[in-house]
């Protein structure tokens, strides 16, 4: 499950997508640490997600965020890349765009986006992509009602 800023847990999303359980526990264990994430971390208390797929997120859009973005092999490995990019729709988003309010960083296998206030960049029915050339793959996040 993943806590929300007052340290509840009302997001279980393992119970209703098995294969994000799956890569939160693969995550957590690597580099023989088990308690927690190694690479590319969101900040503590903000509500994070793993885009792995097209999908439709239901979040407060006046939270914190962090969106963290992976593509996988025919293999079924994580992607190496190097050429990660962030958009809203044509406009390519760079760090501390939208007065410092993304924070854009990556590893060799994820990219992340946090927003400290998601509303000074998108609305209900927005999308954001991740995408990679290398990788030659790209997941729409598509932001919802709350």
């Amino acid at each position: 499950m993943i806590r929300n800023n007052e340290n509840q847990y009302p997001y279980d999303l393992e119970s209703k997508h098995p294969e994000v359980g799956r890569l939160l526990k693969t995550v957590s264990g690597i580099n023989g640490d088990e308690y927690g994430f190694t690479v590319a971390q969101c900040p503590p208390d903000v509500v994070s997600f793993f885009i792995l797929n097209d999908r439709t997120i239901h979040v407060p859009l006046t939270e914190p965020l962090c969106l963290q973005c992976r593509f996988f092999t025919n293999e079924g490995n994580f992607f190496t890349f190097s050429d990660g990019v962030w958009r809203k729709g044509s406009t390519v988003l760079n760090d501390r765009d939208f007065n410092g309010n993304v924070n854009l960083s990556s590893t060799s296998d994820t990219m992340r986006m946090t927003l400290e206030y998601p509303d000074d960049l998108v609305n209900v029915g927005d999308t954001i992509t991740c995408s990679s050339s290398t990788a030659g793959q790209q997941s729409r996040i598509t932001f919802g009602n709350y």
